[in-house]
């Protein structure tokens, strides 16, 4: 979602200063960069061939895939961002930018200025809707499992209590409206989860 976020007009630095504002370990960029690019571009294509449009992998980054080869992270020095002999970030890789903007005519880009909220807000409730899945699909026991992998395996803030709680926190039925306004507005990797509609509708939460 993040890589939607940069399609849309927000810079790499501002989308990881508000995702680690929110209390994430790093930014998603600087995350891809510590990964490798090439290796998450690979995970993210196998999600897409197992969900579809579902998980629809980003234009930029399968552009960045396939014709820079060099663009790999710290360990080829540059991605997302430019490095140091010291593998140390120094600035944004501008050229990013560039690829973006030979890319203008395979991406579609919203028609109305997005306020800065959606970054967190797409990028976190994206994380609930899916949390919730997990719980529909029968692959996690339990909210309390799963808010734990989250905590433990993916860095979500612990201070929030896992995606799950947060959601409760939030109000499930303010999650799902805003989950149906970006469906509205951006398509299918933002239907709602079934159980996510059912427990909104009956003023369920994830933890009583």
């Amino acid at each position: 979602e993040s890589a939607y976020l940069l399609q849309d007009g927000f810079s790499i630095k501002k989308i990881d200063h508000e995702i680690e504002g929110f209390g994430m370990p790093m930014g998603p960029f600087v995350l891809a960069d510590v990964v490798g690019i090439d290796v998450g571009v690979k995970v993210a294509e196998s999600l897409e061939n197992g969900y579809g449009s579902r998980m629809k992998v980003a234009e930029i980054l399968r552009e960045i895939h396939q014709n820079h080869k060099n663009l790999l992270g710290k360990k080829s020095n540059l991605g997302f961002y430019n490095y140091d002999k010291n593998n140390k970030i120094t600035t944004q890789n501008l050229s990013i930018y560039e690829i973006l903007d030979s890319l203008k005519d395979k991406i579609k880009t919203p028609e109305n200025k997005i306020n800065d909220s959606e970054i967190i807000e797409r990028c976190i409730l994206t994380m609930i809707n899916e949390a919730s899945k997990c719980l529909e699909e029968n692959v996690v026991k339990n909210a309390r499992y799963l808010d734990m992998a989250m905590i433990m395996g993916a860095g979500f803030p612990a201070f929030r209590g896992g995606g799950l709680r947060y959601a409760d926190k939030l109000g499930l039925q303010n999650v799902v409206k805003k989950l149906q306004n970006f469906e509205k507005k951006y398509g299918e990797r933002f239907v709602v989860s079934k159980l996510l509609l059912t427990m909104a509708e009956n003023n369920q939460k994830f933890y009583n």
